[in-house]
């Protein structure tokens, strides 16, 4: 664990790879100018606010599905679509987002971007949730 403990938000483990969970406008713009790396995963909800998450990239490793969809439903969870239960969310790389000048703190375009279709998993959540604070 090289990784400083230190960043906003949450942390949680999936399949060897970190999810970092910006909950709040003001974690998920922090993320993205102090964390976020290029080839870093971008989750977000495509028609709610929500928070914003990241899949720090692993070198040499593809994100394998089950992370996507460990780090989709947080992005689902901490988002105005929770009560729904489901949601779009897309999930470009870091690279391809573009921050709206002048915008609210954490606001971004994303482009290139693939989409997930997430029904919240309350189990996984629940899950991640309690890796994050046995870690």
């Amino acid at each position: 664990g090289g990784e400083p403990t230190a960043y906003p938000g949450i942390t949680a483990h999936s399949g060897g790879f970190t999810i970092v969970v910006g909950r709040t406008a003001r974690e998920s713009d922090e993320l993205l100018r102090t964390m976020a790396r290029g080839n870093d995963t971008w989750l977000h909800c495509r028609d709610a606010p929500g928070g914003h998450v990241f899949v720090r990239a692993v070198s040499g490793k593809t994100v394998p599905l089950e992370t996507l969809l460990d780090a989709g439903n947080l992005a689902v969870f901490y988002s105005k679509a929770r009560s729904s239960g489901r949601a779009d969310v897309y999930y470009p790389q870091v690279k391809h987002l573009r921050r709206v000048r002048g915008g609210p703190a954490g606001r971004v375009i994303p482009s290139q971007e693939k989409n997930l279709d997430i029904r919240l998993d309350q189990a996984r959540v629940d899950r991640l949730l309690a890796d994050r604070l046995r870690s």
